[in-house]
């Protein structure tokens, strides 16, 4: 492999390697603000409840 050919193989692979860990970041920011909102609802749906059943909801989340 010439000089030019292995450093463009070298760029391509570090461009497909970031493409990789964004899209990794991006899934996990997702699933993220999934969860946030999951405990959202959950916090809603415990303000509606007896004290007793909030205290079981808190201690599941």
């Amino acid at each position: 492999m010439s000089e030019p050919s292995f450093l463009h193989f070298c760029r391509r692979a570090l461009q497909e390697q970031v493409a990789a860990i964004n899209a990794t970041c991006e899934a996990a920011a997702d699933a993220h603000r999934r969860l946030s909102a999951l405990h959202a609802e959950m916090a809603r749906a415990a303000a509606c409840r007896p004290r007793r059943a909030r205290r079981l909801i808190a201690v599941a989340a």
